[in-house]
């Protein structure tokens, strides 16, 4: 069995640590951390907690991919997710405000005052992960 998946894409800052929590604090915590089904700490543990039925495992946390984009690519990225969907329906206006608060957070890091999100770019990472699982051959026919 392989089971693989990523974490939300971060935007790659001089200050990564400082990017991290903003994203963390905006995106998972505050108005949208009641949003998100547990399901999604499985994801976010990168499927460390599960346990699977096999002695072979193999974990691969090693890939991240990086790409540029815009400020709007990654903030209408953010729209899609279900947590700020279903914020948005509950709560139209801090939904808003929530993204009016990263755009003007990563505006501020990547813009140079005269661009917009639109054509304001920065550099994203995406950590990818893999966990692969064999049965026992010991004792099957070949």
């Amino acid at each position: 069995v392989a089971l693989y998946g990523y974490l939300i894409p971060v935007p790659v800052s001089k200050d990564q640590a400082k990017m991290d929590k903003l994203i963390h604090d905006e995106l998972y915590m505050g108005c949208l951390e009641k949003h998100w089904t547990k399901q999604r700490k499985v994801i976010d543990n990168m499927y460390r907690d599960l346990r699977l039925p096999f002695d072979d495992i193999v974990r691969d946390e090693s890939f991240e991919d990086r790409k540029v984009q815009t400020v709007a690519d990654y903030l209408n990225y953010a729209c899609t997710w279900s947590a700020y969907q279903a914020h948005l329906k509950e709560n139209p206006e801090e939904a808003k405000g929530l993204i009016a608060r990263l755009t003007s957070a990563l505006m501020d890091t990547y813009g140079d005052g005269t661009g917009t999100p639109t054509t304001t770019s920065m550099e994203v990472k995406i950590q990818y992960f893999l966990v692969m699982g064999r049965k026992p051959t010991t004792g099957v026919p070949h």
